[in-house]
């Protein structure tokens, strides 16, 4: 700060008019402030979210929702995202249903509301699955007894299997959509 006042008493001196130059100089300030303001905020809001809320680890199960959207009672559409990385200024993730990876800046995600089904009591996973209409009832028999089994080998993340049910049958896109809800260990 003294060498910057020193530089205008240095040009005062020499008879440079200082007022047009503060004048230019604090319109340039003032447009930076602006310009990187919202952009800083976010940046801030991201680091305080991961270390202070600190709101999922890596391996958790988590949703992301709009806060003001109401809640919806069938669980996550997308079955949710597992937590891969994160740093103090992104997290990535993976999709459940499709595997796929996809980063966010936790700037973002800090106005987000975060299920985080990990660390939720008793929580529910809602996964919806589509088999081709050609699928018997023996081999969907099948695949619910085998899911039951896996869950059962996994008993520090599963509690059972709750339901599996048909929700819709789409003949013209010759599929069948079953709702599959597991009871996971918080």
């Amino acid at each position: 700060m003294f060498y910057i006042v020193g530089c205008f008493v240095v040009l005062a001196i020499l008879g440079i008019d200082i007022n047009a130059l503060l004048i230019t100089v604090t319109g340039v300030l003032v447009s930076f402030a602006f310009l990187i303001g919202s952009a800083s905020s976010k940046y801030l809001e991201g680091i305080l979210l991961i270390l202070v809320r600190k709101p999922y680890d890596i391996g958790d199960r988590v949703c992301f929702c709009i806060p003001t959207d109401p809640v919806n009672n069938d669980g996550p559409p997308s079955g949710g995202y597992i937590v891969e990385k994160v740093d103090l200024y992104s997290t990535t993730v993976r999709l459940a249903t499709t595997r796929e990876y996809t980063t966010f800046s936790n700037g973002s995600l800090s106005s987000a509301r975060i299920v985080n089904l990990r660390r939720s009591d008793k929580a529910n996973v809602f996964m919806y699955l589509k088999f081709t209409i050609n699928a018997t009832r023996n081999q969907l028999k099948i695949f619910k007894k085998r899911m039951s089994e896996y869950l059962k080998d996994k008993p520090r993340e599963w509690i059972k299997l709750l339901a599996f049910r048909c929700i819709r049958v789409e003949t013209e896109q010759q599929f069948i959509e079953y709702i599959m809800i597991v009871y996971v260990r918080s």
